[in-house]
């Protein structure tokens, strides 16, 4: 089974904070067919949520913060890597991940040139619906380092896969400068 990385999981040390012993070189490079890459999740970030909080350097604290997401889009792909996960690392993943639901998308994979053919299911996770609500979105801003680490992501797998980035800015409509915050996160677990 691969689970289909497509944000901050992009990026190794982000993925490494969740799955320790992932083995890179074991990622694939592929393009999901019939999706976009959208900022279209929204944290609701009034304490509802037991597990983290975001704060403005005045110690002021955003209603909504705003995440990636992969939504249908006919005529669309979005790149991203395909990660080997075992049911325990696919649980691991699913807590970090806890505002989205896995959507099982194989048939919708194309590995890049070169890649390695798939053997195994691949699932992406995307926004459940109580948290991808458009009126939550758009009053919502996007931490700045999350963008980054999303482009940091990307440049690591240029290079290794020629073209990646180029793909990722195609595929992907990142937030406005406006939008953009630098935010302070505290996890509470």
């Amino acid at each position: 089974m691969y689970v289909f990385a497509h944000g901050s999981l992009l990026f190794p040390e982000s993925l490494a904070r969740t799955l320790p012993d992932v083995n890179l070189d074991a990622c694939v490079p592929a393009r999901c067919h019939g999706f976009r890459r959208t900022f279209g999740v929204a944290f609701p970030n009034d304490g509802s949520q037991a597990d983290k909080a975001f704060f403005e350097p005045d110690g002021n604290r955003p209603r909504f913060v705003v995440f990636g997401d992969l939504v249908p889009a006919h005529h669309s792909s979005a790149n991203g890597i395909c990660v080997p996960v075992d049911e325990a690392a696919l649980g691991m993943l699913a807590r970090r991940e806890r505002r989205y639901t896995t959507v099982e998308i194989t048939d919708r994979i194309d590995p890049y040139p070169g890649g390695e053919p798939l053997a195994g299911e691949v699932v992406a996770f995307v926004g459940r619906a109580e948290f991808t609500r458009p009126e939550h979105i758009e009053r919502g801003v996007v931490p700045r380092d999350y963008v980054d680490t999303i482009l940091r992501g990307a440049s690591h797998w240029e290079s290794v896969c020629g073209g990646f980035e180029q793909d990722l800015h195609a595929s992907t409509a990142l937030p406005p400068a406006e939008r953009l915050r630098d935010l302070t996160r505290v996890d509470y677990r």
